[in-house]
């Protein structure tokens, strides 16, 4: 089992949800008009019915569960950790311009480690959250 990073992992559910599972029940439902026409529908019965039937249901019920996944974890990694790499570079080219600019940091080291422990447990808590995904998204 590999482990793929969230961008991959959202594309693989992606691919299923658009391509592979549309395209399966698609093809069952041509399937499944062919052998109800009055020409060859004498050649298959209920049975034969029943399991494209049976197909349908379970790819329609597995298709609908991906939908979801997808939606949740799209959600997730958009609004958690995507949002959380941004307000971190934010955070660190604003502190890097004002220092650059007035040295702010060299005269306020009481400041100067606040903000690089605060930047610290954040990018803590990103590396964190960013294991849980990897974890929970093994594919």
């Amino acid at each position: 089992m590999a482990t793929l990073s969230p961008e991959e992992y959202l594309e693989e559910l992606e691919k299923k949800v658009t391509e592979t599972y549309p395209k399966k029940i698609e093809s069952l439902i041509s399937l499944r008009e062919a052998i109800m026409y009055p020409e060859v529908s004498d050649c298959f019965d209920g049975e034969d019915l029943g399991w494209i039937d049976d197909e349908l249901k379970k790819l329609s019920k597995e298709l609908e569960c991906f939908r979801k996944e997808w939606r949740h974890k799209n959600h997730l990694y958009k609004d958690t950790l995507v949002e959380m790499e941004k307000m971190l570079e934010t955070r660190e080219r604003i502190l890097n311009e004002v220092d650059s600019e007035t040295q702010f940091f060299l005269h306020q080291p009481k400041i100067t480690c606040s903000f690089a422990a605060k930047q610290a447990e954040l990018v803590k808590e990103m590396k964190m959250l960013k294991n849980q995904m990897y974890e929970s998204w093994k594919y």
